[in-house]
């Protein structure tokens, strides 16, 4: 969810431009009947259009052939295991098969996910200011690794 302020989790979870969305779980966990959502990521068609000019205008890449890598999350518990890097290569796996190139867009303050991005090729475009409910935020954008 957002980092501060009032949200819709209807409207952040199934928005309008949701193209998929992929759940890692832990079947170990279940059957012991502990929680066993693992991760979530989703591809959608678009973001907040102070991204979407930014990816469009540094890439030279339509914005019709982009889609963007959206609400990666791993639970605390599974964290640096490997479901994160997963969760992004089914993704983009989905992306290259729609003739898409992937950018995502996140919170500057994510230090942690920055460093996952950075490590696992993702190119830095820049920031973007953007708002969600009212409330202003700082974002960088990437565009995905090629291949």
């Amino acid at each position: 969810p957002p980092v501060t302020g009032p949200f819709d989790s209807r409207r952040f979870l199934t928005p309008d431009d949701l193209m998929a969305a992929w759940v890692a779980e832990d079947d170990a966990a279940r059957a012991a009947g502990e929680p066993a959502i693992r991760g979530h990521v989703a591809l959608h068609a678009t973001s907040a259009a102070p991204v979407m000019a930014l990816a469009t205008a540094a890439t030279d890449i339509p914005a019709d052939a982009l889609c963007v890598l959206a609400r990666l999350y791993v639970s605390a518990r599974t964290r640096r295991d490997g479901t994160a890097r997963r969760l992004m290569a089914t993704a983009l796996d989905d992306a290259r098969r729609r003739e898409r190139r992937a950018i995502l867009d996140v919170v500057d303050i994510f230090s942690g996910a920055i460093a996952l991005y950075e490590a696992t090729g993702w190119r830095r475009l820049g920031v973007a200011e953007t708002a969600y409910d009212g409330t202003r935020f700082r974002e960088l954008v990437f565009l995905s690794p090629t291949g």
